[in-house]
């Protein structure tokens, strides 16, 4: 492997590093949405009945 290659292929891996960390955060951030407009609604309706 040349050392172009080389230097490519660590870039690439940074890359991939910086991509699997991304996904995490997503998928707490939609969840962390989810639960706090599930919150909301039930206590709409909580509310709306009294």
């Amino acid at each position: 492997m040349s050392a172009g290659e080389f230097e490519e292929l660590e870039s690439l891996l940074e890359l991939y590093s910086q991509a699997q960390g991304l996904e995490p955060a997503a998928a707490f951030a939609c969840g962390f949405k989810t639960g706090a407009a599930m919150m909301i609604e039930v206590l709409y309706e909580l509310n709306r009945r009294t």
